[in-house]
């Protein structure tokens, strides 16, 4: 909800904040009524695919040949990108509030999935609340 100039990249962190944030305020509520639903969440680290190169494609030479370079830093596969969602969604022992990534270096990579770092913002409670009201308000829906 930029208000003055756009950045996607600044709009792509916000949107991947909001959306942890959100998905652990979820789970909250859910405990705190008494759901047996869990929320979990999952982020693929940096994955190869399609995508990385057209994030970059209207900017100039040297932004796309950086991008290109990093292609060879990130996951090797979207396939690979995928597993910390698959494991969210199908480990018997994935509890609610929960938040995976990657296992390798810095979460941006790994042939394995681990319980990931959350950052100070999206560990706050008080963020949580900010947020689904905020959501609640904007969208005239009220629920858990």
């Amino acid at each position: 909800m930029s208000r003055s100039a756009y950045q996607a990249s600044r709009a792509y962190d916000r949107s991947q904040l909001a959306a942890t944030v959100f998905g652990l305020e979820l789970d909250r509520r859910l405990r705190a009524a008494a759901s047996p639903v869990l929320s979990v969440v999952a982020h693929p680290g940096m994955s190869r695919s399609n995508l990385n190169p057209r994030a970059y494609q209207d900017r100039g030479g040297f932004e796309r040949l950086v991008a290109r370079t990093v292609l060879w830093f990130l996951q090797s596969s979207s396939e690979q990108g995928a597993l910390p969602q698959l494991h969210a969604a199908t480990a018997p022992e994935v509890s609610g509030g929960q938040f995976f990534g990657p296992s390798g270096f810095k979460e941006v990579r790994g042939r394995g999935v681990k319980e990931a770092r959350l950052g100070a913002v999206a560990a706050d409670p008080g963020s949580g609340q900010r947020l689904w009201t905020a959501a609640e308000e904007l969208t005239g829906v009220t629920y858990l």
